[in-house]
């Protein structure tokens, strides 16, 4: 049942987004972001969500963009959210582009570039 919670409110926070409804999107998104494991592959979904969510938000959301940063750069990624994380890596790395926090954009390009090397690479596919 703690499963099907977790899953509910992940769901409800992209249906919210879909329709447009982004204020109900940022509330589910974070309370599904509470109950998730911290690096699982819907964790670091929800994460990537939120960011844009946030960045698309009225300005006093954008208060919560800092604890975002923080927790997604204090985590490590389950082997199966590698793929996950490095999109919400590389959205957070661009948005430090193009607000010209070229100092940020290089340490998250840097942990992005560490993580998705060799075998963890999330483009390698395997046939």
């Amino acid at each position: 049942m703690e499963g099907r919670g977790r899953g509910a409110k992940r769901c409800r926070s992209i249906s919210h987004l879909i329709k447009s409804k982004s204020d109900l999107s940022l509330t589910a998104g974070l309370q599904a972001l509470a109950i998730l494991p911290s690096g699982s592959r819907y964790w670091c979904s929800t994460v990537k969500h939120l960011f844009a969510i946030i960045a698309g938000g009225p300005p006093q959301w954008h208060s919560h963009f800092p604890n975002l940063v923080h927790l997604i750069s204090s985590v490590e990624p389950e082997p199966d959210a590698i793929g996950e994380y490095a999109a919400a890596m590389a959205w957070l790395t661009s948005t430090f582009v193009w607000v010209a926090q070229m100092g940020m954009a290089r340490t998250f390009m840097a942990r992005l570039r560490a993580l998705c090397s060799g075998e963890n690479d999330p483009t390698l596919r395997f046939s």
